[in-house]
């Protein structure tokens, strides 16, 4: 993009180039304005990348605020630099921006970072509290202790001496992405396997994978168990009903004292009628989730 000097502002040592949509410095500005220039700036474009800050030798103030400068940024060395505003941008890691600007600005003392992730607050997100974003800052005076000023807050003793203390262990992680998307998409799984299976029975069947589908045996069995009730016409009689009756707990099978039709003792069925405890057993680490579910 081809600078001229109706887009620059300059008062004195201050130079402004406000709101151009730049992705990068423009060679002009930094040859014209370069040696003379103490506060630049940047506000307010679509920079990138700050490497035509190179010409600027002798720059004390850079406000880049409103850019889309990310986690690739690279200041060249600026010894003289005490003041600078990342704010509004698109920083997520907060570890490599710290470690960068201590090397690359080793007298810097007022820094913000307002308004880009790294820096946890209802700015950025309305989850965050005010104990996040304490531990942020302890972490950044950790990494830089130079600091006078962090966002719009005095650097004070106190937090300092906690900073020096504790400060390493104050970084505030946020969730991957990937984990986010794997447990809702757990969620959804669980969901669409409710809806299309229907009752518990019905899901239990189907992620056990018994074969046939429980309620097809429990249609079996019921026939079954009918045809030998008393008053159906179809009642075997005497000894041998009861025999075979007593031959269904001894194998195991649940009948009439449950209220429900015959059914062998490793059945999902089975498992319900005993109790939720057993429901797809106890060990088995989906049972929680299935419970809460359904």
């Amino acid at each position: 993009m081809a600078c001229s000097d109706s887009m620059v502002s300059m008062n004195g040592t201050q130079v402004s180039y406000i709101g151009h949509d730049c992705e990068d410095i423009p060679e002009y500005l930094g040859e014209r304005y370069g040696l003379l220039t103490r506060r630049l700036d940047l506000s307010f474009n679509q920079l990138r990348s700050l490497a035509g800050l190179k010409a600027f030798t002798g720059l004390e103030e850079l406000v880049v605020d409103n850019n889309l400068l990310g986690n690739d940024l690279q200041l060249p060395r600026l010894p003289t630099l005490h003041t600078l505003t990342l704010n509004k941008n698109q920083l997520t890691d907060i570890e490599e921006l710290l470690e960068h600007l201590a090397k690359a600005a080793p007298s810097l003392q007022y820094l913000s970072l307002l308004g880009n992730e790294v820096c946890p607050n209802q700015l950025v997100s309305l989850d965050k509290d005010e104990d996040d974003y304490q531990r942020y800052r302890y972490f950044v005076l950790h990494k830089l202790p130079t600091l006078k000023f962090l966002d719009t807050r005095k650097v004070c003793k106190i937090e300092q001496q906690e900073a020096e203390a504790r400060g390493a262990f104050m970084k505030v992680v946020k969730p991957k992405l990937s984990d986010t998307v794997l447990a809702l998409s757990w969620w959804w799984c669980l969901s669409g396997v409710k809806q299309h299976f229907g009752p518990k029975d019905s899901v239990d069947s189907q992620i056990t994978g018994s074969s046939p589908p429980l309620q097809a045996r429990e249609s079996k069995a019921e026939r079954k168990y009918r045809a030998g009730k008393p008053g159906t016409g179809r009642e075997t009689g005497g000894e041998s009903g009861k025999t075979s009756q007593r031959g269904d707990h001894q194998t195991g099978s649940v009948s009439g004292m449950f209220g429900s039709p015959a059914l062998p003792a490793c059945s999902p069925a089975r498992h319900r009628i005993i109790g939720e405890k057993t429901y797809m057993g106890a060990n088995n680490p989906l049972s929680g989730a299935l419970k809460e579910l359904f």
